[in-house]
């Protein structure tokens, strides 16, 4: 069985039906976002408003802020971030891509 990890999926990005939203985290320690949303960019050509790739500045792998919370794994955060990230509630997120989110939302279900 091959590893669903290294799969390249990128073929099938261009069948996609329906609404698509694939957003990343500039700064996303996991993936490489940039190269990631090209790919999507144009296998998902014509972009429209039910079908959006958005890479937010200064966010994370979750969309958190980057200038905070640049972590591979919450699990790697130092103790006091996890205070801090309660604390911060929704400005936790990097700047608008919770709003992105769901303007994406109620423009696909319309």
């Amino acid at each position: 069985m091959a590893n669903a990890y290294w799969e390249d999926s990128t073929a099938a990005i261009a069948g996609m039906q329906g609404p698509v939203l694939v957003i990343w985290g500039e700064d996303d320690l996991n993936v490489d976002a940039v190269t990631d949303a090209a790919t999507y960019t144009t296998q998902l050509a014509p972009l429209s408003d039910q079908r959006s790739v958005v890479l937010v500045p200064n966010a994370t792998h979750g969309l958190l802020r980057a200038d905070v919370f640049n972590y591979q794994l919450p699990s790697d955060w130092p103790w006091y971030l996890e205070y801090l990230f309660i604390g911060m509630g929704r400005d936790a997120f990097a700047p608008q891509s919770l709003d992105q989110i769901a303007q994406w939302i109620n423009t696909s279900v319309e």
